[in-house]
């Protein structure tokens, strides 16, 4: 009956081997070389993980088409630092919790977002825009541009503390040095006894399908191309890198450059990588409520990391109330 069941659900099928002479199950192999995975019965132990596994991805190859339920999801099954808090809760609210598993199949309550009976009037309740949905909350109604900033510099001061400090110099929100430019990265580390400069700025788009993280990468180079070419005229080894974190808490695995670049330890990636996806997931539902309640929720600024002080500024370019710059 088992075995029936699954049969309709993933594929799943008994086949008897002439080689072996024995029967094997055949379970379809998604994500690997090779089409089918056959278990024989000295391979029993495997066949619960592989079984679990396939009703896993038969899910998720459910839920990925979906023109609105699936995009966020596609983002945040790319790695498993985007869900880790899903088992244990770690660094995550009880309304946080509550929050982002909503959020990410998009059913919060919004005048553009409510899927039962007809809408009168689909504007945004605090700038007027005309669709009030929650990448429009979140990523672009600028009555909330001082908690995206807030948002942006949570996870920025996560990825400053970490950075070594022997030897180099590190710069947050300023222009590198010997550079006549009005950009300002988020964080540039400078070693002269190398002769190597790394640039790095964070950005937390929303997740629209995993093309929105790749764009707002893309930009970041573009952005900053400029500045690393000038830099490297002058003899200095330049790495450029972006850090995507998305608005309900995606981590882009391409995010292991910068880590690696900074020279930050393997062993610490994931603990920091933890901590980021918490920051803009505690952000993104406050923002939200601060929506619907007229009430602020996040604080003005986050605290900034040790031995930083002396380094930060605040912004005061118009173009980094957007989230995505």
């Amino acid at each position: 009956m088992a075995s029936s069941r699954l049969a309709v659900k993933i594929g799943m099928s008994w086949n008897w081997s002439d080689v072996r002479r024995e029967f094997e199950i055949v379970i379809p192999a998604h994500g690997r070389e090779v089409d089918v995975i056959r278990v024989p019965p000295n391979k029993a132990r495997m066949l619960g993980k592989l079984l679990r596994d396939a009703v896993r991805h038969r899910y998720l190859a459910s839920l990925l088409p979906k023109p609105d339920q699936g995009k966020v999801f596609e983002c945040i099954s790319a790695s498993p630092f985007s869900n880790h808090f899903l088992r244990t809760g770690a660094n995550t609210r009880f309304c946080d919790w509550r929050f982002v598993h909503r959020a990410r199949l998009g059913v919060v309550p919004l005048n553009a977002a409510t899927r039962w009976g007809p809408r009168d009037d689909l504007r945004c309740r605090r700038c007027g825009w005309q669709s009030e949905t929650l990448p429009h909350v979140l990523d672009h109604c600028k009555v909330h541009s001082s908690a995206w900033r807030g948002r942006h510099d949570a996870i920025l001061h996560r990825l400053a503390g970490e950075v070594p400090r022997e030897g180099v110099e590190i710069r947050v929100d300023r222009t590198p040095p010997m550079i006549d430019s009005a950009l300002r990265p988020d964080l540039v580390v400078v070693d002269e006894g190398r002769r190597k400069i790394v640039i790095v700025d964070v950005t937390v788009p929303f997740e629209n399908r995993k093309n929105a993280l790749d764009v707002a990468r893309q930009t970041k180079f573009q952005k900053y191309s400029g500045i690393a070419q000038q830099l490297a005229d002058r003899g200095y080894t330049v790495s450029l890198s972006a850090l995507v974190v998305g608005a309900l808490g995606a981590w882009d695995p391409q995010n292991w450059v910068v880590f690696r670049d900074l020279g930050i330890a393997k062993r610490n990636v994931g603990r920091i990588a933890k901590y980021m996806t918490s920051d803009a997931i505690r952000w993104s539902r406050d923002i939200y409520v601060s929506q619907v309640t007229d009430k602020i929720l996040y604080p003005t600024t986050p605290a900034l990391p040790p031995g930083l002080g002396t380094n930060y500024s605040p912004r005061n370019s118009s173009e980094d109330d957007d989230p995505t710059n």
